[in-house]
């Protein structure tokens, strides 16, 4: 199989094009299977235990941010020895950042637990209304006594 895929972006007014080759999913997909022999060497370590995936998920997308900002670092100093001006990153790290924020944020939902309901009702049903008025926070002491004791002091 010989072929390309082409993804174009339009970066701050600068056409890049990042080009995927067959050999490179290939690579990506045999990182896949190393990441899920290392998942396989894990459980048996954890005496058959199941790692949970939200938090693999998590971890994942932090190596592969991780690995992004280490390509950023890497392709600057090498626009500082080659005395190159920097327009912006190459498009692949780009698309490595995006990608691996949001693996991170999938993981984040994941391995904060059950989310709460946003309604008010719940949280409030067996609470009563005077309990609920008497909130400190709405209470004001801004308001004209203030401008009318100077008014009254004056005259």
């Amino acid at each position: 199989m010989s072929g390309e895929f082409t993804l174009s972006l339009n970066l701050a007014h600068s056409k890049q094009t990042l080009v995927l080759s067959f050999q490179t999913l290939r690579k990506c997909v045999s990182i896949l299977f190393v990441c899920a022999k290392a998942l396989q060497w894990r459980v048996a370590l954890n005496g058959g235990e199941m790692v949970s995936t939200p938090r693999l998920v998590l971890y994942v997308g932090l190596a592969g941010l991780l690995h992004a900002a280490y390509s950023a670092t890497q392709h600057r100093s090498y626009l500082r020895l080659t005395e190159q001006e920097f327009v912006s990153l190459p498009a692949d790290i780009i698309v490595q950042t995006l990608i691996s924020f949001v693996v991170v944020c999938i993981g984040v939902i994941g391995v904060s637990g059950p989310l709460k309901e946003i309604e008010a009702a719940a949280e409030f049903k067996d609470k009563s209304w005077d309990c609920l008025k008497n909130r400190p926070s709405f209470q004001t002491f801004h308001n004209r006594n203030l401008t009318l004791s100077a008014f009254r002091t004056n005259h």
